[in-house]
């Protein structure tokens, strides 16, 4: 019986984990990963790790009924105020749907783009 309950808690961790959204730090550059799969704790899990790395990330997200993402838009701000930035995504229900931003500390810039933003003709 254990190790069923030790299967199913590694199984609902590599599910959790691939539902919430990607942050990478290389070299003082944060890269980050928001897709349409992406949760409201992964959601909240990236504010943490952000605010960790001195960023202060605030966001309004949409989910529709089977709380998968269809809209997100978000701010940025380093704790030092001089970093500031913003962006959005409309269509995240599409399944390409990805929103990157990336922040460099060091130079204090600021970069956002958006993938699958269109709707499907």
């Amino acid at each position: 019986m254990n190790r069923f309950k030790t299967l199913l808690a590694l199984i609902f961790i590599a599910i959790g984990g691939s539902l919430s959204a990607q942050i990478v730090n290389s070299n003082g550059v944060i890269a980050v990963t928001i897709h349409h799969e992406t949760t409201r704790l992964g959601l909240s899990e990236l504010r943490t790790q952000l605010l960790a790395e001195g960023i202060d990330f605030r966001y309004i997200p949409k989910f529709d009924n089977n709380l998968q993402l269809t809209d997100i838009e978000f701010t940025i701000s380093a704790n030092n105020g001089q970093l500031t930035g913003s962006g959005a995504h409309h269509m995240m229900i599409n399944t390409s749907a990805a929103l990157i931003f990336h922040v460099n500390k060091t130079a204090g810039t600021f970069t956002v783009e958006s993938h699958g933003d269109r709707q499907k003709q």
